[in-house]
């Protein structure tokens, strides 16, 4: 979360299935554990084309989907029997495209907790309705949970506690909602310990089994303000969708993070409070993605929420980025969704073509990565300067 501080431009705030295999170079370094998060039910449906579906806020980025085993390195994975028709085969060719849907979503007051819970199911049917395999929601989108009831004055720490204690009843939600859609949640990221000193989000499987990723880096605004600490290391998301990874919002900024994890998909749900934040979140998307040779897709908080000291305002863009290398788009944007307009971005991601086009194309960032420690080898420094 980037908040800005008066005087300074610093920033606020059964059975086993199987999963793609990735190459050698996506593989997680050291320091991110893998964690599996395969799915033990019916096997993923196939993206499908939009439905007609009209609820407002919402953009359809233009798919391009690619029928399974078409594109290079299309794998072949093996599923369970579970939810197979009579007569079709155990292997079934991996699905190349995954239909990702990214939120720019606005949170607000509700009167009782079902309000809030079927706010966020209209948001999850209809991304469903548009065939979405994988839901993305930004960072503290989780703190609607505990916006219930009438506003009432509150300083931040004792906000970060009172949405610490709904925490647990907002990922039963997601998990319901996973379960019954058949899809992946990303939670929007929700204060979560003694006092809400976490800041953590969940991937949820189709299954219910769960995940969670937690915030490594605070902001300036964060330390001086509000109890965030640290909290569990680095994860990486072996899922039937693909590897996936998570850095929260400012994590995204630090290119060593985004190294460790060596996802194929890098998730970033982000909070930040000006168009200064918003800025620096694309620009780091986009140069994650050219040095993980890695599509990043960036889902922001959006507008204001008055009587919530810690995301009462709220700007940013949904996007979709890929390296500008030999494959992908030249400007490596594979979509955008207009400034601080809430709503779905949605795109097809073709997901085992990331790990093919890494390194085959113009430049080999993420191969050449081991090279940087030429930078320790520095020379002193040369003085070319008339000195009295």
């Amino acid at each position: 979360m980037c908040r800005k501080r008066p005087f300074a431009g610093l920033s606020r705030a059964g059975r086993r299935a199987r999963v793609f295999r990735c190459a050698r170079r996506s593989r997680p370094r050291a320091g991110a554990a893998a964690v599996g998060l395969c799915r033990r039910g019916p096997p993923r449906r196939p993206s499908r084309a939009p439905r007609r579906v009209s609820p407002a806020r919402r953009f359809l980025a233009a798919a391009r989907l690619c029928p399974a085993g078409c594109a290079a390195g299309a794998v072949r994975v093996a599923r369970s029997g579970a939810g197979r028709g009579d007569g079709e085969a155990d292997d079934a060719v991996g699905q190349a495209a995954v239909r990702l849907a990214v939120a720019g979503y606005a949170p607000e007051w509700h009167p009782t907790w079902d309000a809030f819970a079927a706010k966020l199911r209209g948001w999850v049917e209809d991304a469903v309705g548009q065939g979405a395999d994988l839901l993305v929601f930004p960072e503290y989108a989780g703190i609607e949970a505990a916006l219930i009831g009438t506003p009432a004055p509150r300083d931040v720490r004792a906000w970060y506690a009172r949405a610490a204690g709904a925490e647990a009843a907002l990922l039963d939600l997601c998990t319901t909602l996973a379960r019954e859609t058949g899809t992946h949640i990303l939670v929007g990221s929700c204060p979560t310990g003694p006092g809400g000193a976490i800041n953590r989000t969940h991937m949820v499987a189709p299954d219910g089994a769960t995940a969670h990723q937690d915030k490594q880096i605070m902001t300036p605004w964060e330390r001086a303000e509000t109890p965030l600490t640290p909290g569990d290391p680095l994860t990486v998301f072996d899922t039937d969708l693909g590897r996936i990874g998570v850095l929260v919002c400012y994590d995204s900024e630090f290119p060593a993070l985004a190294a460790a994890l060596r996802a194929d998909l890098l998730l970033l749900p982000a909070c930040t409070e000006t168009r200064h934040g918003a800025s620096r979140l694309r620009v780091a998307a986009m140069a994650r993605a050219l040095e993980g040779g890695a599509v990043t897709a960036v889902a922001p908080l959006l507008g204001r929420v008055d009587g919530c000291a810690v995301i009462d305002v709220n700007r940013g863009q949904a996007g979709i980025y890929a390296p500008p290398d030999t494959g992908w788009p030249e400007t490596g944007v594979l979509a955008e969704a207009e400034a601080d307009r809430p709503g779905w971005l949605i795109h097809d991601v073709d997901m085992p073509a990331i790990a093919a086009r890494r390194g085959a194309g113009e430049v080999d960032v993420a191969g050449h990565w081991g090279e940087q420690s030429r930078a320790n080898r520095t020379r002193p420094p040369s003085v070319l300067c008339q000195r009295p």
